[in-house]
């Protein structure tokens, strides 16, 4: 507590913002860059390399947080940054797809730096002071969501994707020492209970399992007793794990929680975005990197993709803000059926208007501000209906939905991708067709519009519960 008697708790956080800032460069820059990885291994393979850092991020984030809580939360941090470090170091020395993925796969144990730097600042920061470093902390993450698409396409249009990873290498090398240096030992509170181990293994590989047999069915066209023996097992091991957290008195995920109607449906709306609505960022990259010469795209570079996004970014901040106002006036329920109405309707007009890039742009932004209103109006119609006391477990629950459900989402996009590719005149390569797009980008919009008519059949208060 030494660092903040002296207010040297200023610097400490300056480095958790930073850290912060390093699991978002991850996420969206390898998005900015998937083109460049689908042309090294193919569309559908390529795919993986989100799907796997979002499947272990979904785990991770409630493990990480539960270890923090029990060795200290600035020790487990230094040793996720050394995990995550060492996996982009595999994925930039990788030589083939299943040394970048594995690389991936530690990468995505970044998922509990949020968790663990928000700990660490309740630990370290004055009361009176909390909420404005609790709200830096946050809008690092967005701010580096923002221009991470513009730094991996700009890295990958230096000649090579890898150097995403020696970014994030070079990166984790920096912080990994300030960290050392500036944050203190706080110490931790007795333990108590244990780590749900088993929880957090079971959930991944289920969906993974699921997923390598659909994605294997069809990129090898449903042959060999492994595919469907994944499928299988995949289904066996979510089974084992619904069983195992239902049961368990301190689970990782209270799966209990959605036998109540309001919750479950909230988290319904949030697995339907994060399969449709959510997935538009990565289409969009997609499309406005591939060849005009193929039929489809704009032929942009990647540096070119990522300043398109940024608009859309800086507009999520503003819509996040009036949703939480809107939340506050009329409930969350009906702010979630504002933002899969927008979404719904500016995605929609994608295949219409998107002939040139502020047109694009705007439509851009008219999604993503959908988008951030469902992100901000979920967890206020879960939080309104449940205890004060159950909320961490509440808000754990419905942020797993989010991250299984868009790393499922972002294999099935990238394989549906795949799927519609047609050798084009762009070099010989096979590119997704016009139509193929289309149709994605139909299911997309039409994802906002189930989420309307689906939270229509949620019951009850909508305002947030008061202790």
């Amino acid at each position: 507590m030494a660092a903040t008697q002296q207010g040297g708790f200023r610097l400490a956080m300056i480095t958790l913002i930073l850290i912060e800032a390093l699991s978002s460069f991850e996420h969206v820059m390898i998005i900015a860059a998937l083109p460049f990885i689908s042309r090294a291994f193919g569309l559908a393979s390529a795919g993986w390399v989100v799907t796997s850092f979002l499947l272990v991020q979904a785990s991770s984030a409630a493990i990480g947080a539960r270890l923090g809580d029990m060795y200290g939360r600035e020790r487990v941090l230094a040793v996720i940054l050394v995990l995550t470090t060492t996996g982009s170091l595999i994925s930039a020395f990788g030589g083939s797809i299943h040394f970048v993925i594995v690389g991936r796969c530690l990468q995505g144990l970044s998922g509990a730096n949020l968790a663990l730097c928000y700990g660490i600042a309740r630990q370290m920061v004055p009361a009176k002071r909390l909420p404005f470093w609790v709200g830096a902390l946050t809008g690092g993450v967005t701010l580096a969501a923002a221009f991470g698409y513009i730094l991996g396409g700009y890295l990958a249009d230096l000649g090579s994707w890898r150097l995403i990873f020696w970014f994030a290498a070079g990166y984790g090398a920096i912080v990994l020492p300030l960290l050392l240096v500036t944050v203190p030992r706080l110490g931790n509170a007795p333990p108590m209970g244990g780590v749900d181990w088993l929880g957090g293994v079971l959930l991944p590989l289920g969906v993974a399992g699921i997923l390598y047999a659909v994605t294997s069915s069809v990129t090898q066209g449903g042959r060999g007793p492994w595919i469907a023996g994944a499928g299988v097992a995949g289904v066996v091991l979510l089974l084992w794990w619904w069983g195992h957290e239902w049961r368990r008195p301190d689970p990782l995920i209270q799966v209990r929680l959605l036998t109540q109607r309001p919750v479950l449906i909230a988290n319904l709306c949030f697995a339907i975005a994060a399969l449709g609505i959510m997935q538009f960022p990565l289409v969009l990259i997609q499309y406005l990197q591939q060849p005009a010469s193929s039929g489809a795209g704009l032929g942009l570079s990647a540096t070119a993709a990522g300043w398109i996004k940024l608009p859309s970014n800086v507009g999520s901040l503003l819509a996040a803000m009036l949703a939480g106002w809107l939340c506050g006036r009329h409930g969350g329920r009906p702010v979630i059926q504002y933002g899969g109405l927008l979404a719904a309707l500016s995605l929609g007009s994608f295949p219409f208007f998107h002939s040139n890039p502020w047109q694009i742009m705007a439509i851009t932004i008219g999604g993503a501000a959908g988008m951030t209103t469902l992100l901000a109006a979920v967890p206020n119609v879960v939080l309104a209906h449940v205890q004060p006391e159950r909320a961490g477990e509440a808000t754990g629950l419905t942020m797993t939905v989010l991250r299984v459900f868009t790393a499922a989402g972002a294999q099935l996009v990238t394989l549906s991708l795949a799927a519609s590719a047609t050798p084009a005149l762009a070099g010989g390569r096979a590119y997704p067709t016009e139509f193929g797009y289309t149709v994605i980008l139909a299911g997309i919009a039409l994802s906002g519009v189930l989420i309307v008519l689906v939270a229509q059949l949620g019951t009850g208060a909508a305002r947030p519960r008061r202790t």
